[in-house]
């Protein structure tokens, strides 16, 4: 195997571990806003207590978290 052909095989595997990573984020961010969502005791959590900052946080948790697994999902396609 020439250097070139390591160079590309390792940029391919540096590629696959980023959309990796990037759609796995996504989804645990997106959990982390569903969970917040469907949560009914706010005793835990007193940063959360009130509603409308409850779902300000999982509204934001689930925008960010589904735009992550689509470019991760994005860049697999264009590939």
């Amino acid at each position: 195997m020439n250097p070139e052909e390591f160079r590309d095989r390792q940029s391919r595997q540096k590629k696959q571990l980023a959309t990796v990573y990037s759609v796995v984020m996504g989804a645990i961010i997106l959990l982390v806003g569903v969970y917040f969502v469907t949560l009914t005791d706010t005793k835990k959590y007193m940063f959360l207590a009130d509603n409308t900052v409850r779902y300000s946080f999982s509204t934001i948790c689930i925008l960010y978290g589904g735009f992550r697994v689509f470019r991760g999902l994005k860049t697999t396609e264009n590939e």
